[in-house]
């Protein structure tokens, strides 16, 4: 199902809990509330894999490294500057830099033409500059800036690219700005949640055509198959590294600028068979004789080219776990076959217990909005055992 519009008379937690399927948030773009690092039942269905499993890194390394280094850490959503330990639900977790060293990426390096998805945060009061980078090749250059176009990742304290539309977030660094509809008078961004919340990052690649999202709104679109994209690329900083030029597979890269507490989760992808900017696709806006260009808008709730019928009438949020989340003005409901077993748990962020007000039926588990805090975790336990985890003011 999708989540509904909330008012601003709703709980300031759920405020921030719950962003919307489909419509406009506080903040810049649309956010749509998926489960944390697994697949919702229509991605399973259409074709999606998750490259992080919010558990362990398997599936991702470093430079002649099996795995990567102490730079980069498992730990719960408030992030370990708050003193956030890894937990264990896989749906809690975050990647997070908490230190100077090399950046990470996937050891699958097959990925030449996919929709990707990925979810970054920022925090508010530190500089912060990161980066989402595609099509890497170990092999063709150590230095990321030898094959991989970035996805830039950064917040307003990294002044010296903010309001520069070639290298703020989400432009295509140093290659294509972000469009002029996603700016502000001063040329900052317009589409990014506040620091502090989360942003869902979309890279669409089909041969020579690139596309970055942002919160389900279009940053830029490019083709590396024209004159133009040959001219920026002569007069860029990548012009000392032809590999760049070409279009080629490889893996996906998270970034270690070196500025800790930037953070990821929810990583997702589709290889496409067939291009998105293809006379019968239907993410095409505008269709003339000489080129084609996709939709403004396409959110996290939407799979490119569903397989089957069947697979279109799966609910959007339909999440593998048994137990799921249900937020609207009346509270949070905790979803399962049978609650025989379960129980909910209450804690601030550094992990204090927190009265609960707790009322139980025999499928859910529900929380009155009236009794749920700003800011904490919400634990599902089964039998003695943690389950699940809701971060309260931290979406």
């Amino acid at each position: 199902m999708k989540t509904r519009g909330l008012g601003k008379t709703m709980v300031s937690a759920l405020v921030l809990a719950v962003a919307m399927a489909g419509a406009q948030t506080t903040d810049g773009g649309i956010y749509v509330t998926l489960p944390n690092n697994v697949l919702t039942s229509t991605e399973a269905a259409n074709g999606y894999q998750l490259l992080w499993n919010g558990k362990d890194w398997t599936g991702w390394k470093s430079f002649n490294t099996s795995q990567p280094g102490s730079n980069f850490a498992i730990v719960g959503m408030a992030g370990q500057e708050n003193g956030a330990k890894k937990s264990l639900s896989a749906d809690s977790n975050v990647m997070e830099v908490v230190g100077s060293g090399e950046s990470i990426w996937t050891t699958d390096t097959t990925f030449q033409d996919f929709d990707y998805m990925v979810e970054f945060q920022t925090t508010a009061d530190e500089q912060q500059n990161g980066g989402i980078l595609y099509r890497y090749s170990e092999k063709a250059n150590h230095n990321n800036n030898g094959s991989a176009p970035e996805y830039q990742v950064c917040n307003s304290k990294w002044t010296s690219e903010w309001k520069v539309p070639l290298q703020t977030a989400g432009s295509y660094y140093e290659m294509m700005p972000l469009a002029n509809s996603r700016l502000n008078a001063d040329k900052s961004p317009n589409w990014m949640m506040t620091a502090g919340k989360w942003n869902q990052a979309r890279v669409i690649c089909y041969k020579g055509r690139i596309a970055h999202y942002g919160n389900g709104l279009k940053l830029i679109e490019d083709n590396m198959t024209t004159a133009d994209w040959k001219s920026r690329y002569d007069k860029s900083k990548y012009s000392s590294y032809p590999y760049f030029a070409t279009i080629h597979p490889g893996s996906f890269f998270l970034q270690d600028h070196g500025q800790t507490h930037v953070k990821y989760r929810d990583v997702r992808v589709k290889k496409l068979t067939q291009s998105p900017w293809g006379p019968t696709s239907p993410y095409v806006k505008a269709r003339t004789d000489s080129d084609t260009t996709l939709v403004d808008t396409l959110t996290f709730a939407t799979v490119l080219f569903p397989i089957t019928t069947e697979a279109r009438s799966l609910p959007e949020f339909g999440i593998v776990p048994e137990v799921r989340f249900a937020l609207d003005r009346d509270g949070i409901s905790v979803l399962m076959a049978s609650s025989q077993g379960y129980d909910l748990k209450l804690n601030d962020m550094r992990g204090a217990a927190l009265p609960l007000h707790l009322q139980r039926s025999a499928d859910r588990l529900f929380v009155p909005a009236s009794a749920v805090p700003g800011s904490g975790v919400l634990s599902v336990w089964k039998n003695g055992n943690r389950v699940r985890d809701l971060v309260l003011g931290n979406r």
